[in-house]
């Protein structure tokens, strides 16, 4: 049974799908969850190419930054905040990638 003084953080599947669908196409590639007003409902989900911001795909999730941030750490992600202070968006890089890097 869930604590009730813990809020739910999960996105309705309606809402997760076109998430879903952008990490499924390269789940391996590093995703970037920006929320351009902060406290809006509105969060882009946003796939980084390899030519920085130029190369990016992104898809609106009407959810709060944190439903997103759980449904990318439920993907397998670790997401964090990136160490240039000039860049607010939150960097998700899958777990099994920096594993990898590591070894």
């Amino acid at each position: 049974m869930a604590d009730p003084r813990i809020p739910d953080s999960s996105i309705p599947s309606a809402v997760s799908s076109p998430a879903s669908s952008l990490v499924d196409q390269a789940p391996n590639a590093t995703y970037h969850i920006v929320e351009r007003v902060k406290g809006d409902q509105q969060v882009e989900l946003c796939r980084v190419g390899g030519d920085g911001a130029r190369g990016r795909e992104c898809v609106q999730i009407a959810e709060d930054v944190t439903k997103v941030f759980a449904f990318m750490q439920k993907q397998g992600f670790f997401c964090q905040l990136p160490f240039d202070p000039t860049h607010t968006e939150i960097e998700c890089i899958r777990i099994n990638k920096i594993i990898a890097r590591q070894s």
